[in-house]
Order: structure tokens, then C-alpha cells, then sequence
């Protein structure tokens, strides 16, 4: 797994450290690092949502246990992306290809039928 995945309470855009936030929710701040905090998690959504979420476990063998969760399936959905895609294409042909041809073919069934029709009148 890459470092990206491995960590997934980085808030290095923000300045903001897991342990950081982690102490932020413990109360073990000075007031001068809870202001920074919160002026952080006022710019980021999703500081403020990690803050939240992590604020409602009591645990923090249950936090470890619930963060290893998410990282692992972080992994697995990221790798399942090119399997999906793969999945979309017909040999080496994209679906949007196909439908182009397939409109085709109708649209020139559909004029031989007129040419007919009106040949026949």
C-alpha cells in the first residue's frame, strides 16, 4: 500500500497532524493550538468531518481497529477502478464506438426501407 493509503488522518494541506488532532479532541491543546485547529478544520470539510467522526469513538483501540478498516478498503476500491473499466469495453472497443456503429447500421436500414418504399410506390 502506498504512503497516501497508509495514512488516511494526514491533513498536511492544513498543517494539521493526526496526533495534533487527536490531542485536539482530547482537550490536550494549549489555546494558541486550538485556535490553529480550528481556523483548519474552518477551511477543510473534510478536517472538520475526520474531527467529527472521530469525536463520537470512545476508543482508541476501536479508533485503530475502525482506521485499518478504512485504509484497507480505501486499497481495495481504488484497485477495483481499473476493473470496472475493463469490464465497459468490448474487445478494444469502448462502448460509445459500438453504440455509433450500431446507430449507423439502423440509420441505414432505415433509409434502404424509404428508397424501397418509395421505388415501390
Amino acid at each position: 500500500m502506498s504512503d497516501e493509503l497508509e495514512d488516511i488522518l494526514s491533513f498536511d494541506d492544513e498543517g494539521i497532524s493526526e496526533e495534533q488532532l487527536m490531542k485536539y479532541l482530547k482537550g490536550e491543546l494549549s489555546a494558541e493550538e486550538v485556535r490553529r485547529v480550528e481556523m483548519a478544520m474552518v477551511d477543510s470539510n473534510l478536517l472538520s468531518d475526520a474531527a467529527e467522526g472521530l469525536s463520537n469513538v470512545s476508543d482508541a483501540h476501536k479508533l485503530n481497529r475502525i482506521k485499518r478498516e478504512i485504509e484497507a478498503n480505501l486499497a481495495l476500491q481504488l484497485h477495483k477502478k481499473p476493473e470496472v473499466e475493463k469490464r465497459r469495453a468490448i474487445g478494444n472497443l469502448n462502448w460509445m464506438y459500438v453504440f455509433v456503429v450500431l446507430l449507423f447500421i439502423v440509420l441505414l436500414i432505415g433509409f434502404a426501407l424509404v428508397i424501397f418504399l418509395l421505388d415501390k410506390a
